[in-house]
């Protein structure tokens, strides 16, 4: 569980981790530096456990880095906190169902991928019912051209083995998500995992210190037509970074590339056009882009 002042959901997103049905494991809680709360919720919900999972309560130091960088600074320091095999990641505002951590484990056993992912609920701050994965639709392998043509990755929750990310040496350093990063690389190393059960609930809340920018910028006004194109051309840039991210790390740990470079030029130029067509209404209105908070 990684956490930034995230008080009014953390304790709901801890004891869906620590009363998981399953096996025993590792529940690492770590938090970055939160300021509202949250860091006390962590270690009240500690005292008070006694299961059968064994907790691992970190404080991360401060980062150099903020927003998206400043999260997957944190990713990679868990994993350099603990030695285990498998990883299943939870942020601060969502949730897992009670089976999600049994499943996740039985079919990295069962077909030795570099992720699963699962698909999931969409709720709202409230934990109201917004929508839910919509594809893919059966368990399986996920394929190159879905992993970012149907949003595969964004939409699943997230689990990863540590040779996985050793291979790819981590996501410290990088702008893009891990929802675009991880899952690509994923298919090309020893593939993407699916299970087409919702076994997490991702909690869509909207403001603006959100890390996640889709959640800022629907947050805005719709008559704020400026700050609202502002935010839509760092959405855009956010996501081509990523990409490229992606094609660095694919040559970089001497993955396949043939069947990902075709699907990784259409995404980027379609990303690019669209950033494009942002950058030209921002020219035209004499609004200038925001910086990538970083």
């Amino acid at each position: 569980l990684n956490t930034y002042n995230k008080a009014p959901y953390t304790k709901v997103a801890v004891r869906s981790i620590l009363y998981q049905k399953c096996e025993p494991f590792l529940a690492v809680l770590s938090d970055h530096g939160s300021t509202d709360g949250t860091r006390e919720i962590l270690d009240e919900e500690v005292s008070k456990y006694d299961g059968p999972h064994k907790v691992l309560r970190l404080n991360k130091p401060p980062s150099q880095w903020n927003g998206m960088p400043a999260l997957n600074d944190h990713i990679d320091w868990c994993m350099e906190q603990m030695e285990c095999p498998y990883i299943i990641q939870l942020s601060g505002d969502d949730y897992s169902l009670e089976t999600r951590a049994q499943r996740t484990l039985d079919a990295f056993r069962a077909h030795d991928s570099s992720m699963v992912l699962t698909a999931q609920y969409t709720v709202d701050q409230d934990m109201k019912y917004l929508a839910e994965t919509a594809y893919p639709v059966v368990d399986g392998w996920v394929k190159i051209e879905d992993v970012i043509a149907k949003y595969v990755g964004g939409s699943c929750s997230q689990a990863w083995s540590r040779e996985f990310h050793t291979k790819m040496k981590g996501i410290r350093g990088c702008l893009g998500s891990s929802d675009i990063l991880m899952p690509f690389l994923a298919v090309l190393h020893k593939g993407a995992y699916y299970l087409n059960d919702r076994l997490q609930a991702y909690r869509k809340v909207l403001g603006p210190d959100n890390t996640g920018l889709e959640s800022v910028f629907f947050a805005i006004p719709e008559s704020d037509t400026q700050t609202r194109k502002q935010w839509e051309e760092l959405i855009h840039f956010q996501v081509i970074v990523g990409l490229y991210e992606v094609l660095g790390k694919m040559y970089e740990a001497k993955l396949e590339t043939r069947p990902a470079e075709e699907a990784l030029s259409v995404a980027i130029s379609d990303r690019a056009a669209s950033l494009v067509r942002c950058r030209k209404d921002l020219s035209f209105m004499r609004v200038p882009p925001l910086p990538f908070k970083a």
